[in-house]
């Protein structure tokens, strides 16, 4: 029997516990990469799901009980960040009812829907409250929330405008560099335990920052994904104090500042690179010994010019200049 997933949002779905890899594989092809785990009756399966490649977070709640608010609180906060990085997050106890009806109802309640509509929402899956202590709580949190009055309350959260066509023709374009390097019969490739190009700034087109952005937010951990943006928060104001102990007369200030105190790329760790398959270009063609020149400038115009459709659909006109670029 396969796994069904009944959907809420589109990235918020409720289910039972899988009991199986092929429950894990099922449940993967369905796009979830996030899980809530309610289930205290199950104490090794939340390492489970994370061994199959999940980020997990642990609610455990005894059956038929209510979790405490506080504690819930802020399993709905992980939820809330999860799915606004565009995460497809799936919570689920023992069977897929109580449990899970209480967690996906009180996101509902954050999300400002108020008790009525939050009942008619899940009124059509089996993710219902089930006991008296569920209910009670969630009238607690519901006066605690309160409901949305001066617009409707929407359970999904607004998404920026869709650049997947553009992220598809970016990753064409990286394979196509790829596939040259490999012609070239480079073996040793930089962020895959080298960091030879990790030690310099340099600057990517809007394209590749906002699919870099994209690939941060969606492929790594709450946790990875913080401790990358504080590694790169540390590295800015290294720069800048750097910076503010140059001369103005020293054309070459971040070279010099580089040669003096090497920087190491905040997706580097142990010579490898955290989000290896959504490297730049730069740093896939920097591995390569004479890789073409020619063949470079096209891939870069190319770049170049995705980028500058990109910022139309975002900003509405073509950007000034050569196009925007973001330091990395």
């Amino acid at each position: 029997m396969s796994y069904e997933i009944t959907w809420i949002t589109d990235y918020l779905g409720v289910g039972r516990a899988p009991m199986s890899y092929e429950d894990f594989d099922a449940i993967r092809k369905q796009g979830i990469n996030a899980i809530i785990n309610l289930c205290h009756e199950y104490s090794d399966l939340h390492e489970l799901e994370e061994q199959a490649g999940f980020e997990v977070y642990y609610l455990p709640i005894y059956d038929e009980c209510a979790p405490d608010m506080d504690e819930m609180e802020k399993g709905l906060e992980w939820l809330d960040e999860a799915i606004y990085l565009k995460k497809k997050v799936l919570v689920h106890c023992r069977f897929g009812q109580g449990r899970t009806g209480t967690i996906t109802s009180a996101y509902l309640l954050r999300r400002g829907l108020g008790m009525k509509r939050t009942k008619k929402e899940l009124k059509r899956t089996k993710a219902v409250p089930a006991t008296y202590r569920q209910w009670k709580l969630l009238r607690k949190y519901s006066k605690k929330q309160g409901s949305l009055s001066f617009q409707l309350p929407k359970v999904a959260h607004n998404q920026p405008d869709d650049l997947s066509s553009f992220f598809v023709e970016y990753l064409k374009l990286a394979a196509t560099v790829d596939a040259q390097m490999a012609e070239d019969g480079t073996t040793q490739l930089c962020g895959n335990k080298s960091a030879r190009c990790c030690h310099t700034s340099f600057h990517i087109p809007l394209l590749e920052a906002l699919h870099l952005n994209e690939s941060l937010n969606r492929l790594l951990t709450a946790e990875a994904r913080n401790s990358a943006i504080e590694r790169a928060l540390a590295c800015r104001e290294k720069l800048e104090a750097g910076l503010k102990c140059l001369s103005p007369l020293q054309p070459q200030g971040l070279q010099e500042i580089y040669i003096k105190e090497p920087f190491l790329c905040p997706l580097s760790i142990d010579g490898s690179c955290i989000l290896f398959e959504a490297r730049p270009i730069r740093c896939r063609s920097n591995s390569g010994r004479g890789i073409d020149t020619l063949f470079m400038e096209s891939v870069m115009g190319e770049l170049n010019r995705l980028s500058n459709e990109a910022f139309f659909v975002l900003a509405g006109q073509l950007p000034q200049g050569s196009g925007i670029t973001t330091s990395l």
